[in-house]
Parts: structure tokens; sequence; C-alpha cells
């Protein structure tokens, strides 16, 4: 199971995702001062793991986070997952418009956020050339019946369309 945690600093959140299972931990900054893009995009990844911070596990690494204060508020990962890949879309959009190069979000969508070459191409293409957002997701039915669909729509318009709980995939 993986977990997500943000914790405000200033203009920018802290957020840390760890793999409980694994012990792999995500450490990124948001940017929360949109002055100049208006957009809240994660930068500065730094991959490691409770082990290699000291830990015996995962499970006493968060404990000891907690406990000192350093973990903050736990949301969704998915949901906070999909938000972050929207922010990305929404800077590529930006920096396109501005004539800047988008490389290195393509880069963070396959190598950060473990989208394939194929689906990251298409949905850049979508928002740079088409200001179309697209995102995956897994509907879960009242009935019991589940189906995966790529749809268009920022996260929070896609959630706000279905009464079915949704889980996002990418």
């Amino acid at each position: 199971m993986i977990k997500t945690y943000l914790k405000p600093y200033g203009t920018r959140t802290e957020a840390k995702r760890i793999n409980t299972e694994s012990g792999e931990v995500m450490i990124y900054m948001i940017n929360n001062d949109a002055e100049i893009t208006g957009i809240r995009f994660p930068f500065s990844f730094y991959q490691t793991t409770s082990e290699k911070w000291g830990y015996k596990s995962p499970a006493e690494m968060i404990a000891e986070l907690k406990r000192r204060k350093q973990l903050g508020e736990e949301v969704q990962t998915d949901k906070q997952k999909a938000d972050e890949i929207s922010a990305l879309l929404q800077l590529a959009k930006f920096r396109r418009e501005k004539g800047f190069y988008i490389y290195d979000i393509e880069d963070k969508l396959i190598n950060i956020y473990g989208l394939s070459e194929e689906y990251t191409g298409k949905i850049l293409k979508y928002i740079t050339q088409y200001d179309l957002e697209r995102h995956i997701i897994r509907v879960f039915t009242e009935d019991g019946d589940e189906f995966t669909t790529e749809i268009n729509g920022t996260p929070e318009e896609i959630a706000s369309h279905y009464n079915e709980k949704i889980e996002f995939i990418a």
C-alpha cells in the first residue's frame, strides 16, 4: 500500500509518498506560490528507502515521523497522483504557450509517475495542441461491476461527474 502525506511550508508543500510494503520513499515539493504560472506543480523529487533513513520498517518510520510531526496530513494517494499529473500537464501547456521545452515533464510523467511513453506522448499532445486534459479512471458501480475508462477533464471535474466510487489510475 502506498500512503501519501502533505505538509505545508510557506510557499511550498512537502510531499512524502511511502510504500508501506517495500519501504520506498519519494520526497518532493509542490509549488504553492502560483504567482508566475498559476499552477501548483510538483518538483525536486528525491527517492530513498525507510531502511536508508535508519528505520527497521516503513511502519516504524511512519510512526516516528508522525510523533515528530514531520508527516503532515495523509491524503488519498490516487487522487493526489492525478492532481500532480494534472498540474504537470497544465505546466506543459503553459511552457508550450511561452515557447519553452517540456522534455523534463515528459521524463517525470514516465519515470516518477509510471506512465508509458505512448500514453505520455498522447496526453501531452492533447493538452498542448487541443487544450484537453485526459485521465484514466476505474469506476466501481453500485451493482458490483467495475470498468476502466479514459476521460477528458481535470480530476475535480471527473470526480464531480460520477456518483459511483472512482479510483484514479493516471
